[in-house]
């Protein structure tokens, strides 16, 4: 697995596909086809190219394939949002 940076973006909009509607943000429908195809070329022979063209929604979804590994993605969104809140206020 690559130690790629995933953004906040892509990450809520990852969970929200996978159904955490808690954290996740629902993507514009154009994104939502984007992560679906992605999903689905991750089981092809095309995963190496996606995973160079869109590297932090790669790791996203990996990162959906076990509850722990999930968790800890959960936990970076919510690091991140409450970072974000600190510095807003």
């Amino acid at each position: 697995m690559c130690e790629c940076i995933i953004s906040t973006e892509d990450a809520q909009h990852v969970l929200f596909i996978v159904g955490d509607f808690g954290l996740g943000v629902e993507p514009p429908r154009l994104r939502v086809r984007l992560i679906n195809g992605i999903r689905r070329a991750l089981s092809g022979d095309e995963a190496k190219s996606v995973a160079s063209r869109h590297p932090g929604i790669v790791r996203a979804l990996q990162m959906t394939r076990t509850n722990e590994s999930l968790e800890r993605l959960r936990t970076l969104v919510k690091d991140r949002l409450d970072s974000e809140a600190v510095a807003a206020a």
